[in-house]
């Protein structure tokens, strides 16, 4: 008899193994000896079509895993047999996009056993699943999403506490997704605030040398001295979680420019995320199109017109400075809208008359970088920044902008709050 036991949320990718079309269906597990728990080397994996057409073959690496693949879509027969045990076979369903884990238990010829059980599907992304395929691995402690609820764990502290032995006082370095989140090593909890449901599953390495290559990070850990923590989400990076909003603002040196800023970004802090700007203010046409170019168009010196900016670009921490935790870095582009008047004085009857006519509309595009800082934690969290960047303009051409340097605060829980 086959026992199933089914997942509710998603299950994650393949590590050490051949990278999986974001379209494929396949199989992934692990076989071992039902005796001793041992692992299997070298047991010949097979898939048949209903009518007993071999689509695929495989063989169980040295720590008994194995990745197989379909071509398509269907209902196929999995087929186990290593030499000196009785074969195993199961019917499964493979779905496109989807990957469906499997343990199996080979018995010696002389023994009695239904052994194929299957886990769960049901992973939807790359990064899913590589986990799914790592799990398996001797050297790393992996839950999923059913072990994480039978703790009945309220964050991801609470399952490095319970779900393995001395893993409240080992040092991680802590990749979210893939990618570091956490700045510096050592004994952190900044993972705490993660949403619990959230969470598709957790991989725990003890040593440095124990992560996945293509995880490690020698700027976070240059010493190679502690482990890793990597946990999977059950959606994309940054959807479904808590955005944050800032509000600010901000003026160049010389007072040419003024600005308000409204930005939106997902409460991500320390992964770098979309960030959406809305800016409005004022400007001095003489320090932006150059005295010359402001008053044949007409401006004049007291002339103060209106520009409206919108920005798109991403927004995260400065991994290359100390401070990390505080400091954010961020690289855009967009479009502004600048409008204004002409002004014209006259004498009407002893009169001093200020005569304004509205000027044609010109138009600025280009990119920004800026350096920021900004409290990690808390319901409302102060921030200050200095951006600069380039801009081509519709009546002038390309120009360096001058800095602007804003201040404000911004609103919104942060799923992951350093410090907190």
């Amino acid at each position: 008899m086959i026992r199933h036991v089914v997942q509710a949320t998603l299950i994650l990718v393949a590590a050490g193994l051949a990278p999986v079309a974001l379209g494929a269906q396949a199989v992934t597990g692990v076989v071992a000896n039902v005796n001793n728990a041992e692992r299997i080397t070298g047991a010949e994996v097979l898939l048949f079509t209903t009518d007993s057409v071999l689509d695929a073959a495989a063989f169980s690496g040295e720590n008994g895993e194995f990745f197989i693949e379909a071509s398509q879509a269907g209902t196929y027969s999995l087929e186990i047999r290593h030499l000196g045990f009785k074969g195993r076979s199961a019917t499964l369903v493979l779905q496109t996009g989807k990957v469906i884990e499997v343990r199996v238990n080979l018995a010696p010829e002389a023994t009695e056993l239904e052994g194929i059980t299957v886990y769960g599907q049901t992973a939807e992304t790359s990064e899913q699943r590589e986990f799914l395929s790592r799990r398996h691995l001797p050297w790393n402690y992996s839950f999923d999403m059913a072990q994480i609820e039978q703790m009945h764990a309220a964050n991801v502290y609470d399952v490095v506490r319970f779900g393995m032995p001395g893993g409240e006082a080992r040092c991680y370095t802590v990749y979210l997704d893939g990618r570091p989140n956490v700045t510096g090593t050592g004994f952190n909890r900044e993972f705490d605030s993660i949403p619990i449901g959230w969470v598709y599953g957790i991989e725990v390495y003890r040593t440095y040398l124990d992560i996945p290559q293509k995880y490690r990070d020698p700027f976070a850990d240059p010493q190679m001295r502690c482990g890793g923590l990597l946990i999977w989400s059950t959606v994309a990076p940054g959807a479904g979680l808590p955005a944050v909003w800032a509000f600010g603002f901000g003026v160049s040196p010389a007072l040419e420019r003024g600005v308000l800023d409204i930005s939106w970004r997902r409460g991500l802090p320390n992964r770098y995320v979309t960030s959406v700007r809305l800016r409005v203010g004022d400007y001095d046409p003489y320090e932006l199109l150059g005295r010359d170019r402001a008053t044949e168009m007409g401006y004049e010196s007291d002339t103060r017109p209106g520009h409206v900016s919108g920005y798109i670009g991403r927004q995260g921490p400065a991994v290359l400075l100390p401070w990390k935790r505080h400091l954010f870095t961020r690289i855009a582009g967009g479009a502004t809208f600048y409008g204004g008047q002409r002004g014209e004085t006259t004498v009407d009857a002893d009169t001093l008359v200020a005569l304004r006519a509205d000027i044609a509309p010109y138009f600025g595009l280009g990119g920004e970088v800026a350096l920021g800082f900004r409290l990690p934690s808390g319901k409302v969290r102060p921030w200050l920044e200095a951006r600069t960047g380039t801009e081509y303009l519709t009546r002038t051409g390309f120009r360096w902008l001058n800095p602007v340097f804003t201040v404000g605060i911004e609103i919104g829980r942060m799923a992951v709050a350093p410090g907190s």
